[in-house]
């Protein structure tokens, strides 16, 4: 009986650390971005007399107050472990749009293109939050893909239960070797470190991806097959029950 129960008791503080290490890790993007826009805010504010420049000031700290509170939203995770979770909404294309927003920078130092197709009027069951960190990792990941410039496409479409929805992210970046496809969904092991070598990463962002989408019923597999193929990821998203039949036969047209 004690065994069990400092066995039980490892298991939760294994769970625990992992937690930790994820949020460490996911805390990292929204606060990259609270400093770019922290910095932006400290040159407009240098001159406010133009009115144009004031209205763009009081937007850039009104995302800095967003991205605070995403940092509250993914340490607040670890305290609600053991509380069941409420199933909650979101709009795929709102969530896309804001995630490329803050990916804009990266974009364009790296002269790299994202296109998105057929994520219109879309409803998710899972948070905003949630989703944002999905799209976050695997753009990023894709972005770091490769040394030279890469692009991503993003693309949806209802599958046949009309309960799921499935979103693909591929881009043109040097691929996955074959030989550790197996693995890249496992904590810290980074795929970056194969493919980049002058950014080896932290090998949490696939494992956190997949642990969300499992846990609010989705899914997420590499949909890559042949040796020398861009990495291709493929995602079954849990519809939220607002989606009506006219969404569904709007986008499957």
């Amino acid at each position: 009986m004690q065994f069990t129960e400092r066995n039980n008791a490892h298991s939760g503080l294994e769970v625990l650390g992992q937690r930790a290490a994820e949020i460490a890790h996911e805390l990292n993007n929204p606060l990259t971005a609270i400093a770019n826009y922290a910095k932006v805010g400290g040159k407009l504010a240098k001159d406010l007399e133009d009115c144009k420049k004031y209205a763009r000031l009081y937007e850039v700290f009104e995302r800095i107050e967003a991205e605070a509170l995403r940092c509250g939203e993914l340490t607040n995770s670890v305290l609600t472990l053991a509380r069941p979770t409420h199933i909650v909404e979101c709009s795929l294309s709102a969530v896309i749009d804001r995630t490329l927003e803050l990916l804009q920078a990266a974009c364009k130092s790296r002269r790299s293109v994202i296109n998105v197709e057929n994520c219109d009027d879309i409803r998710i069951a899972m948070s905003p939050c949630k989703m944002q960190q999905i799209f976050l990792n695997l753009i990023v990941n894709a972005l770091e893909s490769s040394e030279r410039s890469v692009d991503i496409h993003i693309s949806g479409e209802y599958l046949t239960d009309e309960k799921t929805f499935k979103l693909r992210i591929a881009d043109n970046g040097d691929g996955i070797p074959k030989q550790i496809r197996e693995t890249i969904f496992q904590p810290f092991f980074s795929t970056k470190q194969e493919t980049n070598k002058n950014n080896s990463g932290t090998g949490l962002g696939l494992a956190i991806v997949q642990r969300i989408l499992i846990e609010s019923g989705g899914n997420i597999c590499l949909a890559t097959s042949a040796e020398n193929e861009s990495t291709a990821f493929e995602l079954t998203l849990p519809l939220h029950k607002s989606n009506n039949e006219s969404q569904i036969t709007n986008i499957a047209s």
